[in-house]
């Protein structure tokens, strides 16, 4: 777990302190709209979009665990388990149903 706090609050194990989720569509089309054509631009493009690859996988990876173990409270708590959905960090999720249920 990483420990993050705001400067003059103290650390808790688990907890991310930001001033506004992230927008992740509006900034991955921003960085695929970078400009490629010298070998300097498309490095800091390339490297730009691996650090949001990185970020965003990491939130995913983060937000499926805290939605599994019932961390996230559910857009439609009055369905069903499987077919409820949630929000965290500005990323949609939802549990995978069998079709053939």
């Amino acid at each position: 777990m990483r420990l993050l706090a705001a400067p003059g609050w103290p650390a808790t194990e688990g907890a991310l302190l930001t001033a506004q989720p992230r927008d992740w569509n509006e900034e991955l089309q921003a960085l695929r709209e970078m400009p490629r054509d010298s070998a300097a631009a498309r490095l800091l493009r390339d490297r730009a979009l691996f650090k949001f690859n990185s970020d965003f996988a990491a939130a995913v990876r983060q937000g499926a665990v805290e939605v599994v173990n019932g961390n996230v409270m559910s857009l439609n708590p009055a369905d069903e388990t499987r077919s409820q959905m949630f929000i965290w960090n500005n990323i949609f999720f939802s549990f995978a149903v069998d079709s053939r249920e």
